[in-house]
């Protein structure tokens, strides 16, 4: 059996780590936080880093899971602030406070498309492609950083974990693409990394 995008009337993406280079924005605010917790050792932002990527994970698992909703910046706070004291490290409510707005500001400000994908989009586009985002994002920033680099055009939806108050892998989100598309999921490729 031969891959052919034509078996297909859409294509919907997951927008960091597939059409956006979003490595950058979580070590940066990190960073921030820990150094004005006087933590400076590469061990210690290390270690951080990945509890606060499983604390993230967990969160949002259980809302998917059916745990009442909570958007990314409150679910970031909390992720945050339970890190700092998994690790034995003083906690600032008002820096954590901060360090959650620095994370949702520089998820816009740091993302970058990754080389090809407006050309990929434009292809897509011309084999009338119908193209859709679902995205488990801070609320409102895919549409933020897709017009930022002028790429919102070619997307007829573009759904975030709060227009279905649920994060991938829930179903929900490519449920509501696929009608916003108006295509039965079955006729719909998705490209992602979760």
């Amino acid at each position: 059996d031969s891959f052919e995008i034509s078996q297909f009337e859409a294509v919907i993406f997951d927008l960091d780590s597939t059409l956006m280079d979003t490595q950058r924005y979580p070590m940066v605010a990190s960073e921030w936080l820990l150094r004005k917790s006087n933590v400076v050792s590469e061990e210690g932002m290390a270690s951080f880093i990945r509890t606060l990527v499983t604390r993230y994970r967990q969160a949002t698992q259980s809302v998917v899971n059916g745990a009442p909703y909570q958007n990314p910046l409150k679910i970031i706070k909390i992720a945050m602030e339970s890190s700092l004291i998994d690790l034995n490290i003083s906690v600032d409510l008002g820096l954590v406070e901060e360090a959650s707005r620095r994370f949702k500001s520089l998820h816009v400000e740091l993302s970058r498309p990754y080389t090809g994908v407006e050309e990929l989009l434009g292809s897509l586009e011309s084999k009338r492609q119908k193209l859709g985002i679902i995205t488990n994002s801070f609320e409102g920033n895919a549409q933020i950083i897709l017009k930022k680099f002028n790429l919102d055009h070619y997307f007829m939806s573009i759904i975030d974990c709060g227009t279905v108050q649920s994060y991938k892998p829930s179903s929900l989100l490519f449920e509501q693409a696929a009608r916003d598309l108006d295509i039965g999921t079955s006729k719909i490729l998705y490209v992602g990394d979760e």
